[in-house]
């Protein structure tokens, strides 16, 4: 499992399926009064998804992964595909998400095999 510890060392297509598998299972957006959240109780989000339970600082809240990454609060990584994945669960309906998962692999050069 990828976590901001070991996701400097994690490749992008790892990140991805990590991510991809969390949503489409989770099947739930990571939402607090109607605003998405990077942990929500035992829902979290695309992004969320990477921070361990050790790891997981409140501060983070309410900002961009872009923002947490010029702030040092988690590592520049991957934080075009993160950010990408971050806005697939925030603006997209969870019925949205496969077809969106699919786009950004398309755009990152990836490979996404649709869940049976």
């Amino acid at each position: 499992m990828i976590t901001l510890k070991t996701l400097p060392n994690a490749t992008a297509q790892q990140v991805f399926d990590q991510v991809a598998t969390h949503l489409l299972s989770q099947n739930a957006k990571s939402i607090t009064n109607g605003i998405c959240q990077y942990r929500a109780g035992s829902k979290s989000c695309a992004a969320g998804c990477l921070i361990g339970a050790d790891e997981y600082q409140p501060e983070i809240e309410g900002q961009s992964w872009t923002l947490a990454v010029a702030k040092g609060l988690v590592p520049p990584e991957h934080a075009a595909l993160i950010r990408e994945l971050q806005y697939v669960h925030d603006v997209g309906g969870v019925l949205t998400w496969s077809w969106r998962l699919k786009q950004t692999a398309a755009r990152f050069g990836l490979k996404f095999e649709e869940p049976q």
